[in-house]
């Protein structure tokens, strides 16, 4: 027998923002359809998204591409940092 699937994937967002949330919702659920991640997950259709809150660490209006960028790594760092269990963190 191939690799066991595991149940519904469990993804972690750094953000409570009800745009972010949705529109990743979104695009996981496409991705998770067509992609290879659909092969590792026996059910597909119950993606558990969970939002969480998860600081920047810098200006709320961010100059620059650098800047951003800086932005995305520190909530991403910050919401690893939340010790839940999950198979994805945005």
């Amino acid at each position: 027998p191939g690799p066991r699937k595991m149940k519904e994937p469990r993804v972690l967002l750094g953000s409570t923002s009800k745009l972010k949330v949705i529109s990743n919702f979104i695009n996981l659920r496409s991705d998770f359809e067509t992609g290879a991640t659909a092969k590792a997950f026996s059910d597909i259709s119950k993606i558990h998204l969970e939002s969480v809150a998860a600081g920047s660490e810098i200006n709320e209006q961010p100059v620059g591409l650098e800047e951003t960028l800086l932005g995305a790594r520190n909530r991403l760092k910050n919401t690893k940092a939340s010790k839940k269990a999950y198979d994805f963190v945005l």
